[in-house]
């Protein structure tokens, strides 16, 4: 095939294995060099920050040579992963933070390469290498148990490593189909504008609402998300078991994403707001189950709820945004929630890991239920202010 194809097809292969590998499995790796939850919420959060940055970074200095670029990243990351597996616990922290940062980059180079190279055919290619990750992504996560339950986690670090520089040689092999981007002068000044689009955002009272509520719900999830694997490992003492449920969650998401088109149609007919306040609903009802579950195997159930809950909120989220905009300029407001959208990943796992050390996890996962709950009033405060303001 063509070898624009061929880039992607290894580059998402690969960048699955690696994120089934060590993605899964990283809190559980900093729980076992024996961080507490708050120190691992500090790294949950400052990962958050440092792959925001990576992506503002890669957004202000747009690279000329984008697969150049992506291919020195990759060696970095690789070295950084082969430090990893000897370097004391002080440095892992700082090793992982910087590879977050590289991994914000490397992904904004990526996609505006593919979206250069597959102009007409981008939503075709990008959900081809999309599911293609999954898959992988899932296959080295069911894997990486039993690695870990016979060889211990340097060997997944070392694997992590060699994918890293498999990575590099794709990108080396491929270094001749980059497209040269000619150099684009533009200089605006960048916080002015910013403060400007979030005033006029702000100024509409049910945009408003709407970023109050679905930022209180990402900061519910981002509460307890780093401490659901350590949690299960507890219940189950078995890294086996515990990555066995972790690979079942993107099979799951691939199953729910042949019936996607059916939640834009229910969207349609019974309103987006009714189906986001359902989504956030099941979101309460996810985090609620998991306070209570006695036995790693009934985390199935909070599965089932995830995978219902995702989809439903990725469509009905930018359906109600649409509704409650009407005839306003899309851009600005879609730019102010890009904006803020990483703002709760960047502190939830903080206070998810202070909640922790104060209720224990179960106190985590009962105070994402209680905000998921309390989040729907502003949403539908939002969908009332909407209609009367028309």
């Amino acid at each position: 095939g063509s070898p624009k194809y061929s880039f992607f097809i290894f580059r998402y292969v690969l960048r699955g294995i690696a994120s089934g590998m060590f993605g899964s499995i990283k809190y559980l790796y900093l729980d076992y060099i024996g961080m507490d939850k708050a120190t691992i919420g500090t790294v949950a959060s400052l990962s958050s920050i440092a792959s925001s940055l990576g992506k503002v970074i890669a957004g202000t200095f747009s690279s000329k040579r984008k697969i150049l670029s992506i291919l020195v990243m990759n060696l970095v990351i690789a070295f950084a992963y082969f430090l990893l597996t000897f370097s004391p616990v002080l440095v892992v922290p700082t090793l992982l933070v910087m590879v977050s940062l590289l991994y914000g980059l490397e992904h904004i180079y990526s996609s505006s390469l593919m979206m250069k190279m597959f102009r007409n055919k981008f939503a075709t290619v990008y959900s081809t290498t999309i599911t293609l990750w999954s898959l992988s992504s899932s296959i080295s996560t069911l894997v990486v148990g039993f690695i870990i339950s016979r060889y211990g986690f340097r060997i997944i670090l070392l694997i992590v490593s060699l994918v890293f520089l498999l990575l590099s040689l794709v990108a080396y092999r491929y270094r001749e189909i980059d497209p040269v981007v000619k150099n684009q002068s533009r200089k605006r000044n960048t916080a002015s504008s910013i403060y400007t689009r979030l005033k006029l955002a702000f100024s509409y009272r049910p945009y408003m609402l709407y970023e109050f509520s679905t930022l209180s719900m990402s900061l519910a999830t981002s509460l307890s998300i780093p401490y659901v694997y350590i949690f299960l490992l507890k219940l189950s003492n078995s890294y086996e078991v515990v990555t066995l449920l972790a690979s079942i969650h993107p099979i799951l998401n691939l199953a729910i994403t042949a019936i996607q088109p059916l939640i834009g149609k229910l969207a349609d007919r019974f309103g987006s707001h009714r189906l986001l306040a359902f989504s956030f609903t099941l979101f309460s009802l996810y985090h609620l189950t998991l306070s209570q579950i006695i036995d790693a195997f009934q985390y199935l159930l909070c599965l089932a709820l995830l995978s219902l809950a995702i989809p439903l909120n990725n469509i009905s989220i930018m359906s109600f945004l649409h509704d409650i905009l009407g005839s306003r300029e899309k851009d600005i407001y879609l730019g102010v929630s890009g904006s803020l959208a990483t703002l709760p990943s960047m502190i939830g796992p903080v206070v998810g890991g202070f909640i922790a050390r104060a209720l224990e996890l179960r106190g985590v996962f009962l105070s994402s239920a209680i905000i998921c709950a309390v989040s729907i009033v502003p949403l539908l405060g939002a969908k009332r202010l909407s209609i009367s303001s028309r």
